[in-house]
């Protein structure tokens, strides 16, 4: 039950002050420091090894609107106990010649910044802006919390993460430990996650041995003679916020019904969807994205915080008088064997495409958590991104598949955005509707041939 509990305050803070001595024993004995995963290595990278500003690209934000009373104070204390059991959240990075680490620093409590708003528009607002200011991760700990008072029984609390501790799974992860620990503060339980540190030195581990050999030798030949395609950034521009152009959807029962004709999944068939649209906006053959992976196979590291995402390139050359249909095995395959190589997909010095998938499957039906006092409800929060890729964020439900755009519009302009949407709903088509038709068939086809009523706004 998620209630004020101030008449036991003092086993709350007999347990904190336990916890603080005893983790703080541990920190104080281990100061050693550890490279960064290849992907959080390249997420540094792109955040400081660059001319420009800093801003809030690797910043991820999820906020919970809090309807019903709530004790600011176990709240902390909550949130302290998820800290010091979680040593990416309390870590500090490094730099050295160029490859950045993290090692563990001395963390004492968690306090929560406290605003105080007249209405929820106005809360959202702030913790927007809030979101967007960067997070000093060589300072500072890689999260911060921040709470927007509306009244005492309606709050928005925001949670801040840096990229390179954090993924989608790991913030829904924190949520999740926070509520627990917030009904329960005084649980003892062994912490039944692997550390991420020692997935770090498993991934550096993992380098040396003759896989690791065998799968840079794939990706080497995979990649050989590609020609990436580059976009220029016109700082004669102005960015901004990009998730409201181009939105657009995708029936889903439409394309599991492609699916299971072809012997493959929904997520194989956006990935063609797309290579054909990334074809025909460039005038290309040859095509290139990444997709992010998040979901942890080994059971040690399904529930530790951290950035386990990897990302996973996905080439195709389509040849001019394939037919549409034969796409799905080949897209098939070789999605397959880029996953079964996907520890040293990021084996260049940099990402070899400008085109990153984000996918996620998820209940059409919105879930909050409702408690005896309090109703818990998730919003995430959108920032204005200067990502140096094209993000394309694509939720699955029961009805739909939704796309929205992230990226830096002095690189990717309105109308490339606008004409993505329309050629991908094309593409839609062609591999709904018009299996038997050729590749060449859908580059040369007209828009024109397409009512606007074809196209699902969301």
């Amino acid at each position: 039950m998620l209630k004020n509990m101030s008449n036991r305050k003092e086993d709350i803070c007999l347990y904190t002050e336990h916890s603080v001595k005893s983790m703080n024993n541990i920190i104080r004995d281990k100061k050693e420091v550890y490279p960064l995963t290849e992907l959080a290595n390249e997420i540094m990278k792109t955040d400081y090894d660059s001319n420009e500003a800093r801003d809030c690209k690797w910043n991820l934000c999820l906020a919970f609107k809090i309807l019903g009373e709530i004790s600011i104070e176990r709240l902390e204390i909550s949130i302290t106990r998820l800290i010091m059991e979680n040593e990416a959240m309390r870590s500090k990075i490094s730099v050295k010649n160029g490859k950045y680490y993290i090692y563990d620093e001395e963390f004492q409590n968690c306090s929560i910044v406290i605003k105080q708003v007249k209405s929820i528009n106005q809360a959202i607002s702030e913790a927007k802006k809030y979101g967007s200011i960067p997070i000093d991760v060589f300072n500072n700990i890689p999260i911060e919390v921040v709470l927007f008072q509306i009244s005492h029984k309606e709050n928005l609390l925001l949670l801040k993460a840096h990229h390179v501790i954090t993924d989608a799974t790991s913030l829904l992860l924190i949520v999740k430990k926070i509520i627990k620990y917030y009904i329960a503060p005084n649980v003892e339980e062994e912490p039944r996650h692997g550390s991420y540190y020692e997935f770090m030195k498993e991934e550096e581990e993992f380098a040396k041995t003759n896989k690791a050999v065998k799968e840079i030798a794939f990706w080497d030949q995979e990649f050989a003679e590609y020609k990436p395609i580059r976009f220029p950034i016109d700082y004669s521009k102005e960015n901004g916020p990009s998730y409201n152009i181009a939105r657009f959807s995708f029936d889903t029962k439409r394309l599991q019904n492609v699916a299971r004709k072809y012997k493959t999944s929904v997520f194989n068939v956006v990935l063609t969807i797309f290579h054909l649209a990334f074809a025909k906006i460039n005038n290309v053959s040859d095509t290139a994205l990444y997709y992010l992976f998040e979901n942890r196979l080994d059971p040690k590291y399904r529930e530790t915080i951290g950035c386990i995402t990897r990302a996973i390139a996905n080439r195709y050359t389509f040849k001019e008088n394939e037919t549409i249909e034969s796409i799905h095995k080949k897209m098939r395959n070789k999605i397959s064997t880029g996953f079964i190589n996907r520890e040293k997909s990021l084996r260049f010095d940099h990402f070899v495409s400008d085109f990153v998938i984000s996918y996620q499957t998820l209940s059409s039906k919105r879930e909050n958590m409702k408690l005896d006092e309090c109703t818990i409800e998730m919003q995430p929060i959108m920032l204005v991104r200067k990502f140096p890729w094209l993000f394309i964020m694509v939720t699955e439900s029961e009805e739909k598949v939704s796309v929205f755009f992230s990226c830096d519009l002095r690189k990717f302009s309105e109308e490339y955005l606008e004409n993505l949407k329309l050629i991908s709903l094309e593409a839609e088509e062609f591999v709904c509707r018009m299996p038997e038709k050729s590749f060449r068939d859908f580059i040369d086809n007209s828009e024109s041939d397409f009512e606007n009523e074809n196209i699902i706004l969301i």
